[in-house]
């Protein structure tokens, strides 16, 4: 008896310390990943991308002011009176380091590289559970096997939240954990916009399961549709929130296939054409192939999470292929499916397929390094800051509160980042403008592509504005209310550079 307690000692023994081992393994990785990505901050002088000048300030303003019930700063569109903040936890999760680094710009950059560190930690612990072999090897493949993903995974933005919380719903799923699965559905309406989306995965497992089981489960289904229902309700802008996600979700894919496209251009939101499609995501395409191959001629070994998980990736994949934001979904289940797909196959014998593996996998890593180091060189090109100092010249020189008209509705970010004492038109998308007023955002269109007659005339009356931000480029297509202002000769040019032009019309 003696011995055996010492058997069950030493077991117990090497059990913790396998524990603690992995736990190390985690941490190396979460430091590991959260450092690459905070390199690439770092050789950005502002943010990766335009929306996160909108989020961090956002943040800021609620620790400050609490929940924001009304957003002043867009005055032609539905937040005016009826802010819906469809990232509310994300604007949670930037505040503390907001209230730890003073300055914004370190907090929002240490922030996203924290969370992207997470997002790659749970893809090498999801790899671990589903017992794959070299998990970190596939962990840094999913990580830079794709530009657009990677640069994604940097900007300061929910869409990396909502990849987290949709890998924990995948491993609770895997796990049978009901708890989760319920807690999850609560949290993740609150986190992002696109509220139904865990409702999708669920209906996709239970398809699943009973198309290749025969085991009709409903209960994660009912658990995701009243967490989700549950999270909803308790949004702390509620019942707003319900119309926000209408406009975000029903009425913009209506929107973006409307008229006067060059207008409002959302990059994100837009299909590519076919061999350009292929052209960025042709390593995506590759690993995605290989799954499909192995799936097709082993599928007898095929088990119900593998299926599910490789329709999880087509169908993100699908969504890709309409609108490139969904990137961020299809890289990580594609390169978790592929692993997958290896997995049936058990070990490799043969020495020349195994030589074949390995160089496989080297290349993939290999073109993994050179999109980490093309994303250092390229980010800084694309993403200048080129507002700020006309920000803070209608901040020094504009009323408080008065109106800035503005050509390009992307602009908005970065001036209501650098300057929160003036309004402005709309902005993060137009059809938050359209949802408003259908006639206005006509109006603002005739304007801006110098259909007016009279542009100052109508700034000054229909949008009660009195200093316009115009574009110098002659490649915008708000160049057109620039060279018609420029004529009326109705203006006094308050503030110009090489970028743009602040015209007074007072």
């Amino acid at each position: 008896m003696l011995q055996e307690g010492h058997i069950f000692r030493d077991y117990s023994f090497f059990s913790k310390l396998r524990q603690r081992f992995y736990f190390v393994k985690l941490l190396s990785v979460f430091i590991l990943f959260s450092t690459l990505i905070f390199i690439i901050q770092l050789c950005v002088k502002g943010f990766v991308g335009i929306d996160p000048y909108y989020h961090v300030r956002v943040s800021e303003l609620m620790m400050q002011h609490g929940i924001l019930k009304k957003f002043p700063w867009t005055q032609i569109s539905i937040w005016k009176n009826q802010f819906s903040d469809k990232e509310f936890l994300f604007h949670v999760y930037l505040m503390p380091f907001i209230f730890i680094f003073p300055n914004l710009m370190i907090a929002g950059k240490v922030a996203i590289s924290v969370l992207g560190g997470t997002l790659f930690t749970l893809f090498y612990r999801l790899l671990n559970l589903f017992r794959i072999r070299h998990p970190f090897i596939w962990t840094l493949i999913g990580f830079g096997v794709n530009y657009t993903f990677l640069q994604r995974v940097c900007m300061i933005r929910p869409h990396v939240l909502s990849v987290v919380l949709i890998l924990l719903f995948v491993e609770a799923l895997w796990k049978r954990q009901r708890w989760k699965l319920l807690l999850i559905s609560v949290v993740y309406p609150l986190a992002y916009t696109a509220a139904h989306l865990l409702i999708l995965i669920a209906i996709i497992y239970g398809a699943v399961l009973w198309l290749h089981q025969r085991k009709f489960k409903i209960s994660p289904l009912l658990l995701t549709l009243a967490g989700t229902t549950v999270g909803m309700l308790i949004h702390p802008q509620f019942p707003n929130n319900l119309k926000a996600w209408y406009v975000q979700n029903a009425l913009l894919p209506v929107f973006n296939w409307g008229k006067h496209q060059e207008f409002w251009f959302v990059g994100e939101v837009k299909s590519l054409p076919v061999w350009a499609f292929i052209g960025v995501n042709g390593a995506t395409l590759l690993i995605f192939g290989i799954a499909m191959t192995i799936l097709i001629l082993n599928r007898s070994n095929l088990g119900s999470f593998s299926l599910f998980i490789f329709i999880l990736a087509s169908v993100f994949l699908g969504m890709t292929i309409f609108a490139m934001r969904f990137v961020e979904y299809w890289v990580p289940f594609t390169v978790l499916t592929c692993a997958l797909n290896f997995k049936t196959l058990g070990p490799i014998r043969s020495s020349a397929l195994k030589t074949a593996f390995k160089i496989g996998q080297l290349g993939l890593i290999s073109f993994s390094f050179v999109m980490y180091v093309l994303v250092i060189l390229l980010i800084p090109l694309r993403f200048p800051i080129k507002l700020e100092r006309p920000a803070h010249w209608l901040k020094a020189n504009a009323p408080e509160k008065a109106l800035i008209f503005t050509a390009n509705w992307s602009d908005f970010p970065m001036l209501f980042y650098f300057n929160t004492q003036n309004y402005y038109l709309f902005g993060l998308d137009p059809v938050y403008c359209y949802a408003y007023d259908p006639d206005v955002w006509n109006r603002w269109v005739a304007v801006v592509s110098g259909q007016s007659e009279k542009p100052s005339q109508e700034i000054k009356d229909v949008f009660r504005a009195n200093y316009v931000l115009c574009s110098r480029n002659p490649e915008e297509t708000g160049y057109a209310l620039t060279e018609q202002l420029l004529q009326e000769n109705l203006y006094h040019i308050g503030y110009e550079d090489e970028h743009y032009l602040i015209f007074s019309l007072e």
